[in-house]
Formats: structure tokens, C-alpha cells, sequence
């Protein structure tokens, strides 16, 4: 199938408001390797096909926004009726958006470094290497026997 302006210009509108490719490519009715044969092989629509996800994925922000800061009603149900709503708010898109905005603030991320003098590498010798693992070995030893008399 050949790549016309006008499928162009549907694939990617339909790409920016779902952000979802396998619905884009129903939109204008090709299959999923097709799209990405056209995006491997013409620049252009490689581009266009980058921007319409960035607008997609803009909008889906958007309403992440809008549903974790304004909420959502939700009908409440007395006897199986309806008898009015409650607001709703996602603590967890909140979350999500503070780690987008700012990761180093939010992140759930921990790290340690360890280094020798002035900063450099961590020197050890041969000997003191075999102590410590000979040590590592003994510790866990001594635990593998203290849960097996725990046992008895």
C-alpha cells in the first residue's frame, strides 16, 4: 500500500488523540507493519508520526492533570439507584506527575558509592580480598546453623 497525504494525515491525527498505533492504523485501514515499514522508510512521516505522539502524549498529560487536581465524579448507588456523586482524586497520578516534573525531587531511586582515598578506586590486596570473603563464607555458616538448631 502506498503512503498518500491524505493516509499521512489521518494515521497521525488519529495517533495524536489515542496515542495507540494499532488504532491509528484502523483508522485509515492499514496493518501495524505497514505503518512501520512507512516510518522506516520515508523521513518525513517518521517526523510527523514522532510530533503526533508527542501531541498524543501531551494530551494524556493533560488529563492525568485534570483527573488527579480537579477529580472525577463518581454516581454513588443507594439499593441499586442512583442517589447523587462524589469527586474523586488520584493520588497516584499526582505521584506520577511530580516524578515527571521533577524526578530528582521525587524519584524512588537510591545510590551509594563507594571509593578509596581522594576519591579513587577502592584498593584491596589479594589477602585482604580472601579474609573477607573467608569472613562472608564464616558469617553465613554461622547463620545456616543457627536456623537449622532453631528448627530442632
Amino acid at each position: 500500500m502506498k503512503l498518500t497525504p491524505e493516509k499521512l494525515t489521518a494515521f497521525c491525527a488519529a495517533l495524536a488523540e489515542t496515542c495507540n498505533v494499532g488504532r491509528a492504523c484502523n483508522a485509515v485501514g492499514i496493518s501495524r507493519q505497514t505503518a512501520y515499514n512507512w516510518r522506516e522508510s520515508d523521513a518525513d512521516f517518521a517526523l510527523t508520526w514522532e510530533r503526533a505522539m508527542k501531541a498524543g502524549l501531551l494530551a494524556l498529560e493533560d488529563e492525568a492533570h485534570r483527573r488527579a487536581f480537579e477529580g472525577v465524579d463518581e454516581p454513588v448507588f443507594y439499593k441499586g439507584d442512583e442517589c447523587g456523586s462524589v469527586r474523586k482524586y488520584s493520588d497516584t497520578l499526582t505521584i506520577f506527575l511530580l516524578k515527571a516534573h521533577d524526578p530528582d525531587k521525587y524519584r524512588e531511586n537510591s545510590r551509594m558509592e563507594l571509593t578509596g582515598a581522594n576519591g579513587g578506586p577502592v584498593q584491596i590486596s589479594d589477602t585482604e580480598r580472601a579474609a573477607k570473603i573467608a569472613a562472608i563464607l564464616a558469617a553465613a555458616k554461622a547463620r545456616k546453623d543457627s536456623d537449622v538448631s532453631d528448627l530442632v
